[in-house]
């Protein structure tokens, strides 16, 4: 609690006519590495924040409580982004990203951290570097659980390409408040199997379609369940449109 922002009001910085200003478009230079713990809490003129490449980390509670921060800019570099980092930044409309969907997804999000919690928009570059929201996503191999508010931001999100190390699914896929049309697994169906949800949750159920990947390791839609010998718990619902058991 020394960060004076936790009870002030108002911040205010010299610029080079040695005048005072308030804080509203933060422009981070080149060479930072880390935004520290509580370093720009509380700063309610920000509207927008611009990282450099070389940040790698964002310490907690580095943004909580800039309710007026509508834009911000984030590099692949990012490794972690700690608990509560941008907590109540209710106005944030959207987030720029200038890295793969799968390296957004592969960042360590603390509790609280993840900026999309209350982004509208999330926009990657393409090969063309052009901003655009991406229609299809491929988490990272350190994601194991899915939950509701996962792709909130994710307004064109058609396709979903899911790692064999989930093992949690705690909620729907939902895109704009529709099911996802198209799910990819990259695991077999006896990892499939084990994978910790209910019945709603399972995306065989709710999707316009799903895929696994075959011996060949090419997609394709079960239709049929063969589990192998040697498994010993079936922890999904297998009821599906496309089997019904």
């Amino acid at each position: 609690y020394s960060n004076p922002m936790n009870y002030a009001k108002y911040l205010y910085f010299l610029n080079e006519n040695n005048e005072w200003y308030e804080l509203v478009d933060l422009v981070v230079p080149e060479g930072i590495t880390e935004i520290k713990d509580f370093s720009l809490m509380n700063v309610k003129s920000i509207k927008t924040i611009k990282l450099p490449n070389s940040v790698t980390l964002i310490g907690h509670h580095a943004f909580n409580g800039n309710s007026n921060l509508r834009e911000i800019y984030m590099s692949n570099a990012i490794t972690e982004v700690k608990e509560y980092a941008f907590n109540s930044c209710e106005k944030l409309n959207s987030v720029y990203f200038s890295g793969t969907t799968k390296e957004w997804f592969s960042i360590n999000f603390g509790y609280q951290a993840n900026p999309t919690i209350y982004a509208t928009h999330i926009y990657f570059l393409d090969e063309n570097n052009n901003w655009i929201e991406p229609s299809v996503v491929e988490l990272s191999e350190n994601v194991t659980s899915i939950y509701n508010s996962l792709f909130v931001s994710f307004k064109n999100l058609e396709e979903v390409i899911l790692p064999a190390t989930i093992t949690y699914i705690g909620g729907q896929i939902i895109v704009n408040d529709e099911p996802i049309k198209k799910v990819y697994y990259l695991g077999t169906f006896d990892e499939w199997v084990t994978i910790s949800m209910s019945s709603s949750y399972n995306p065989m159920y709710y999707s316009e379609h799903f895929y696994m990947l075959d011996e060949n390791n090419e997609w394709y839609e079960p239709t049929n369940v063969v589990i192998s010998e040697g498994v010993t718990e079936i922890s999904v619902p297998l009821y599906s449109k496309k089997f019904p058991i």
